[in-house]
């Protein structure tokens, strides 16, 4: 379809830049979108989107593994679509709507989040703060940001003043530290800032209100804010986060959210104008703790940063059950300085190895198939692979397929999205892509979890062909085999399986069968196997020579399930019979079961 502002579909496309007036439109820019609205002032619908193009520059390389030197797609895309909803740019560092591009912004923070539920309205559950903020010397304090931040709840939520001072945000109900910075005293430029064109933003000191404002659903809180004219002498331009105690060997360009894994205690090392060991530093964010702060005489650098010192402010940050952004306020003396949103921390680093990824149906580790329904489990008395309470997949997408992203977190097999059934702390189930197969006799998978943010270290895990592995009603298998009788009764000792007849052994682990023209794809439901289809497996019964299975292959409608279609042989004897299933071409075969013969 491509950009057309008049056909009411909202299109995102690589742009033409070989059409004129695209170029212009993109102008450089790593993406755009252009929103139309119905302009007639006083009418109904005046304001109202009626389309939203989104165009991406072919300039640019774009990822979604993480590639060096690669625009991350996802949040390029989640940023662009949230102007597509009508946001602006926002003064919150870290947040999805922050001018430049992150990997962050694949995570929507709470501001952006109170964007959405107050233009799309869930307003009921929001309360309005609203002021103004004055200069002491009685001028409005004209396009100046201002930061609402309950570090208890870990929200940080921005707004912007009008021409006259005043300004008004839907937030959720909490009780906020509110201050006021001016927009073009820091990171974010007053060019950043759409809704601030023309304007002209007042030059100010930063400042909190004098006391904290408390907000609940459907309420409305007054907090008036006043500030000293002139611009700070204070300024943090390079910085970096480094391990407690470890060297500050290089900083960064202050331009975004500097990440931050929590469960740990690290050094904010701080380069700028005004900075220095005698500085009062306060972080507004949940379960940070400012343990100390000093200068740093072994770290020099020279450039322009000769003679500046480095402060290395120690920050102790609890383990986070969620992504969350943090701000930092710096005082000194009279002056001050503040960086809204600047730290983006993430949960605890997902740790797992490659023993812990094991077959779901019979728990076997060590190697991996295609196709499969795996496990990753953390560590013992470790949960740091997702939230603390578990979340099943809701159930397909509007695409037909398992989600690849569930509860913020998502797991990459060779950079390969996995579907995802269920996510916990503690564990995960996915099924593992079929993209693997490419990896087979040529080396190991890289396996990766993500959690809001925090990415594992890849583990690497070996693939075979098949791994078959027969589904039990306990995980420890000391139960019954999930098998289906013909009369549709789950095979037991109450229920046994008639001799001479078919019965439905289910697992998982079974590969590609091999049969020509079965379209398997990751995440969606296995087609019907094509007619003439048996697969190569082969069961073995006790003290009976193997017999050939009808079919062995991923169960139609299912995702990850595997069947076995399998004749009980006509002389084996009533009771329980212990058998395995092999795959005939690779030699793989599933752990014991056992069959109720009656």
């Amino acid at each position: 379809a491509g950009h057309n502002p008049g056909d009411h579909l909202n299109v995102i496309s690589i742009a033409d830049l070989s059409d004129p007036s695209v170029a212009s439109i993109i102008n450089g820019a790593v993406a755009v979108t252009i929103p139309e609205y119905n302009v007639a002032p006083g009418t109904p619908g005046d304001g109202q989107i009626v389309d939203a193009d989104i165009l991406l520059n072919p300039q640019f390389t774009f990822s979604t593994t993480g590639a060096a030197g690669a625009f991350d797609l996802e949040s390029v895309i989640t940023h662009e679509l949230g102007h597509a909803l009508g946001a602006d740019h926002t003064g919150i560092i870290g947040a999805s709507m922050f001018e430049a591009s992150s990997p962050n912004e694949r995570n929507l923070s709470v501001d952006d989040a109170a964007f959405a539920q107050a233009a799309y309205p869930a307003a009921a559950s929001l309360g309005m703060v609203h002021g103004t903020v004055m200069q002491s010397n009685g001028a409005p304090a004209a396009a100046a940001l201002v930061t609402l931040a309950d570090p208890a709840q870990a929200f940080t939520i921005g707004a912007i003043t009008r021409q006259d001072g005043t300004w008004s945000a839907a937030v959720p109900p909490g009780n906020y530290i509110v201050y006021a910075e001016p927009l073009g005293g820091g990171i974010v430029q007053h060019a950043d800032i759409y809704s601030a064109a023309g304007e002209s933003p007042s030059v100010f000191q930063p400042a909190p209100a004098s006391s904290m404002a408390a907000v609940t659903a459907g309420g409305s809180t007054e907090v008036d804010i006043s500030v000293v004219p002139g611009a700070s002498p204070i300024a943090v331009t390079f910085a970096a986060v480094v391990p407690s105690g470890a060297a500050v060997s290089q900083v960064y360009s202050l331009g975004g959210p500097l990440a931050v894994n929590s469960g740990q205690t690290v050094d904010l090392a701080m380069i700028g104008p005004g900075i220095d060991e005698s500085m009062r530093l306060n972080v507004l964010g949940r379960g940070v703790h400012v343990l100390g702060i000093r200068r740093d005489a072994s770290a020099t650098f020279g450039g322009s940063l000769a003679g500046l010192p480095v402060v290395r402010a120690t920050l102790q940050i609890d383990a986070q059950p969620s992504a969350a952004l943090a701000s930092i306020f710096i005082q000194e003396g009279a002056n001050s300085a503040s960086y809204s949103g600047i730290l983006f921390i993430t949960p605890p680093v997902p740790a797992f190895s490659a023993q812990s990824i094991v077959n779901s149906a019979d728990y076997t580790s060590g190697a991996i198939s295609p196709g499969g329904l795996y496990t990753i489990f953390a560590p013992a008395g470790a949960a740091n692979l997702g939230p603390a309470t578990g979340m099943a997949t809701p159930g397909l997408n509007q695409y037909g397929a398992l989600p690849a992203s569930l509860a913020g977190v998502s797991v990459t097999f060779d950079g390969v999205a996995a579907p995802l059934f269920f996510v916990r702390g503690d564990m995960i189930n996915v099924q593992v892509p079929f993209e693997v197969a490419a990896d087979i006799g040529t080396k190991n998978a890289a396996v990766a979890v993500n959690f809001d943010g925090a990415q594992s270290a890849p583990v690497q895990v070996p693939v075979v062909a098949s791994q078959p592995a027969i589904f039990t009603e306990r995980s420890d298998g000391a139960a019954d085999s999930i098998i289906v009788n013909p009369d549709g009764s789950l095979n037991s000792a109450a229920s046994p399986a008639p001799r001479g007849s078919s019965v439905v052994v289910y697992g998982s682990g079974v590969g590609n069968p091999g049969c020509s023209g079965y379209a398997l794809q990751t995440g969606q439901p296995a087609p019907a196997p094509p007619s003439g289809c048996a697969g190569r497996y082969v069961a073995s019964f006790a003290g009976h020579a193997p017999v050939a299975v009808a079919f062995g292959g991923w169960t139609p409608t299912m995702i990850g399930l595997a069947q076995w279609n399998v004749q009980v042989p006509g002389d084996l004897a009533s009771g329980p019979d212990a058998f395995t299933i092999t795959d005939a071409s690779t030699g793989a075969t599933t752990q014991p079961a056992t069959l109720w013969v009656q």
